[in-house]
């Protein structure tokens, strides 16, 4: 086990409550001061059924885009088999009942008035915000948010969340993030690239279960190194979105401002639907917000605000309200360059925020952006210790330049665990977003990327398929987009760390 997790190995899966006057952690506040209901807490009864409705069931099938003869591994995205009743998707799973249900002893009504105190007890328990540490932390918002640290116990009924700690987290300054007792500044360019941006995921999964991503026992050993597990010691930018209140009394031309990135995006859309052509046009003729130059986005954009830690939708509604499930997929300003694919376009789908290739012709939504594009990709090699690596001035980080093939999922995470490679010994498995990184969209044929020697074939990450643990992201080289295949089948690994 590396050593930069050792002071995780106590911790859990937190739950934020702010201990301002009203508000909310940084990264989740908007800016209008309207209430934000906190809905990161753990959904430990997720089905794993994708809802329907999805466009896939109409006559000319918009994911038919495979058309080379290459196998493809098992996609749950290209299939989309899912139910049309949205409702389908929600949680089924019955919670535990209580031994005590339905007993009217006195025995009960001395245990109920021993819960009644201890919830007295935690009322008044000692605030770790009261006097407020903040004020004095450099580079803070001064901002105290009372952190929550749970355990997730495992029984026959399920699971139960276990109160075991309480302390303090300062909200932090653009640029710069906590680190227990300090708000500390990453290195990172002037200009955020996708693979500089969290994937969203706080959660972690064997091939059959969840469990607690600071539980690092024998049991679970295996199944370290997850996007979840590193994202906890800050290799990433979490989500930072702020909602910019327009002139309408409505609230019919808000925006939202990823604070990462600098782009703005059309909070409020429209509920029509578009082919390719014209969702172009009308994201270039769009005037919304005061301003004239919006654009359709392209497929990156649209992935650096979607949430893989949620599904259906894949995106916070507490930011982009208007993103119902009648949106089932967004278009992107990316057409396929292949010469098989000509009238094809990039799409980005509600539910999971995979990738599929559409027909132009097909009718999808449109949510326009506005800003300067993010930076691409530019690779350039190294050797050091006689290994070759690969750096990347767009993200600050460091890849393997070698590579493995034929391993399943979770001896993908133990391989870059174990690697020391350049005589370095902090590799880790890539999370999505830092693979798409290395993504070049506008190639014609594979490997759609410019990294060196980059096969055309697929590459593991560090994320799950948050509604299917049976399933993880991997980025598909030879179509040009993020897929998903089942743990146990097999990929190449290609391993990373901070530069």
């Amino acid at each position: 086990m590396k050593k930069i997790f050792a002071f995780f190995a106590l911790f859990a899966l937190f739950f934020v409550v702010s201990c301002g006057s009203g508000s909310s952690e940084e990264n989740n506040k908007p800016d209008t001061g309207d209430t934000v209901t906190n809905e990161d807490t753990v959904n430990t009864n997720q089905t794993d059924t994708e809802p329907s409705g999805d466009i896939d069931t109409a006559p000319e099938n918009p994911d038919s885009d495979d058309s080379d003869t290459t196998p493809e591994p098992t996609s749950d995205d290209d299939a989309d088999t899912t139910l049309e009743n949205n409702d389908d998707d929600t949680d089924t799973t019955t919670e535990p009942t209580s031994d005590d249900d339905g007993d009217s002893s006195s025995e009960n009504d001395e245990d109920s008035t021993d819960s009644e105190q201890n919830d007295r007890d935690t009322e008044t328990e000692e605030n770790p915000c009261d006097p407020n540490p903040c004020n004095i932390i450099e580079n803070s918002t001064h901002e105290c948010f009372k952190m929550i640290e749970t355990a997730i116990q495992y029984g026959d009924n399920g699971f139960e969340t276990v109160i075991t700690d309480t302390y303090y987290k300062c909200g932090c300054e653009t640029g710069y993030s906590w680190s227990g007792t300090t708000c500390k500044s990453k290195p990172v360019n002037t200009s955020m690239s996708i693979g500089n941006i969290c994937t969203g995921q706080d959660r972690c999964f064997t091939e059959t279960e969840e469990f607690s991503c600071s539980d690092y026992s024998e049991e679970f050993e295996d199944f370290f190194g997850q996007d979840a597990q590193y994202a906890e010691v800050e290799s990433c930018f979490p989500h930072n979105f702020s909602v910019n209140t327009g002139d309408s009394e409505e609230n019919d031309d808000d925006t939202v401002i990823d604070n990462n990135t600098g782009l703005e995006w059309q909070r409020v859309m429209t509920d029509e639907t578009f082919d390719w052509n014209n969702a172009v046009s009308y994201c270039e003729t769009l005037t919304y917000a005061g301003h004239s130059d919006w654009r359709l986005p392209n497929p990156t954009e649209l992935h650096t605000i979607s949430d893989l830690g949620r599904h259906t939708p894949a995106f916070d509604t507490r930011y982009f309200s208007s993103i119902t499930p009648s949106s089932k997929r967004f278009w992107t300003s990316q057409e396929s360059k292949s010469d098989t694919d000509t009238d094809k376009a990039y799409s980005v789908s509600y539910y999971d925020s995979s990738s599929p290739l559409i027909a132009k012709t097909y009718e999808l939504y449109v949510m326009c952006v506005r800003g300067n594009e993010l930076p691409t990709a530019s690779f350039t090699t190294q050797t050091i210790s006689e290994d070759i690596v690969v750096l990347d001035s767009a993200t600050n980080l460091m890849w393997q330049k070698t590579y493995e093939t034929n391993k399943t999922w979770h001896l993908a995470l133990q391989y870059c665990e174990n690697l020391i490679y350049a005589g370095y010994s902090d590799w880790r498995l890539p999370n999505r977003n830092e693979l798409e990184s290395l993504l070049d969209y506008d190639k014609s044929a594979a490997p759609y990327s410019d990294f060196p020697d980059m096969p055309g074939e697929w590459f593991w990450s560090s994320s799950n398929i948050i509604n299917n643990s049976a399933h993880a992201w991997f980025l598909n080289f030879t179509k040009g987009r993020p897929d998903k295949n089942f743990k146990t089948a097999s990929s190449n690994v290609r391993c990373v760390r901070n530069h």
